[in-house]
């Protein structure tokens, strides 16, 4: 069964998001039960924490001085998730330069079992505009490959205006949050959805300077198309006994 991307939802917090029950709104995904949603926070404060994520597993959680703090996670989505319009709820606490964007991601035809055939470690950079998430091995030819980054400027404010992203991959969402005291950020998720080897190198990001800092993380994942259904065969048993 080929993947297929259903859509995302981005957001730029205030100058210092934090609290707790904070949600992955799943606003504008046209996301149905069964569908696979990956979660990225990212936030230029090293310092900024994200606890009690529900229902959600991590893939990545890391911090460094220069890099600030990027989360990822998936979800196999439910009947409930879809109802409430969110998956997942996590605390964040309060830090100087807090900023937080989170982006949501949502894809049909994905291993509900076994979602996530690869997800790297993330990769960092400082002083550059391209952003360089890291290769991946073990995966396959069929699988979307998802390429994210967290940045510590605007990308000029611009939304997806301000970013390109690398060869031969699509923009799903993207958020550029700026004038928030200093503290503007950007990031943004974008997908291929077959790979061409069991080896995939996304490239870089483009981004436009906001101004201001330009260090970076960058994060890849995979995603494990779902099985195929079985093929009727006349005359082949079935489990369980008999013929079709």
């Amino acid at each position: 069964m080929a993947i297929a991307y259903r859509g995302g939802y981005n957001d730029g917090g205030a100058a210092n998001t934090n609290g707790s029950g904070l949600n992955f709104s799943l606003s504008g995904s046209s996301a149905s039960a069964n569908d696979v949603a990956i979660g990225v926070i990212y936030c230029r404060a090293n310092t900024k924490t994200v606890t009690s994520v529900s229902g959600v597993t991590q893939l990545q959680y890391t911090s460094t001085a220069n890099g600030g703090m990027i989360w990822v996670g998936s979800r196999v989505l439910d009947a409930t998730d879809i109802s409430n319009g969110y998956f997942g709820s996590f605390t964040l606490n309060s830090v100087s330069n807090g900023t937080v964007g989170r982006a949501v991601a949502v894809f049909s035809g994905v291993d509900t079992t076994n979602p996530v055939r690869v997800s790297a470690t993330p990769a960092s950079g400082g002083a550059s505009n391209t952003p360089d998430p890291p290769a991946i091995s073990g995966g396959t030819a069929e699988d979307t490959v998802v390429a994210i980054f967290g940045k510590m400027d605007d990308c000029a404010g611009s939304g997806s205006g301000g970013m390109t992203a690398p060869t031969n991959y699509t923009i799903g969402t993207n958020a550029a949050w700026q004038s928030t005291g200093g503290t503007d950020g950007s990031s943004a998720i974008a997908y291929r959805l077959s790979g061409t080897s069991t080896t995939e190198n996304p490239g870089t990001w483009t981004t436009t300077s906001g101004g201001l800092s330009t260090y970076w993380y960058g994060d890849t994942v995979a995603l494990k198309p779902a099985p195929a259904a079985a093929a009727y065969v006349p005359g082949v048993p079935f489990i369980g006994g008999g013929f079709f």
